[in-house]
């Protein structure tokens, strides 16, 4: 078994976001496996601004990162980052109007990304939440992470600042 910092550049890749002298400190932090950020990159940019969107994808995700790492940030339960059905699984999602990132919590304020996808296709067809939460589970199963693999519970166990 491996803690988070072992596994970085292997397993898993810190998600960041830049912060300038008045975004605050980092509080939260954002892993992903490297399908994540192989999608961020090469994907994201290119995704399309659905009509209804006051932002790009990019500028959603930029958002999103900043509000969830930064302790400026505001991140609302429920809007913008949820537990999915049935609770016991502990897989979350953090959404924007455009975007669903699915992942779990590692440690508090701890969120490893698994699956990133446009809300379009995890409400309709085949890429689902249920092929999204399977996914996670599988992951967070094959990671060698140290034990236990997740936190769980009431909201207060996995995030601060709610």
């Amino acid at each position: 078994m491996a803690t988070l910092n072992r596994l970085l550049g292997k397993e898993l890749e810190r998600i960041t976001v830049p912060l300038g002298p008045n975004d605050g400190m980092p509080t939260r932090e954002i892993f992903g496996v490297p399908c994540v950020l192989d999608w961020i990159k090469n994907t994201l940019p290119e995704l399309p601004t659905e009509a209804g969107a006051a932002l790009t994808p990019q500028e959603e995700l930029d958002d999103l990162l900043f509000n969830f790492i930064s302790s400026k940030g505001r991140l609302i339960y429920d809007k913008m980052f949820k537990d999915l059905i049935p609770m016991r699984d502990e897989v979350w999602e953090l959404k924007t109007y455009q975007l669903r990132i699915f992942g779990w919590m590692y440690r508090k304020d701890q969120f490893i990304a698994v699956v990133p996808r446009r809300a379009i296709e995890v409400k309709r067809g085949t890429r689902g939440y249920d092929a999204a939460k399977k996914k996670v589970i599988e992951a967070r199963d094959r990671i060698p992470l140290d034990e236990p693999k997740f936190v769980g519970g009431v909201i207060s166990n996995v995030i601060s600042g709610l």
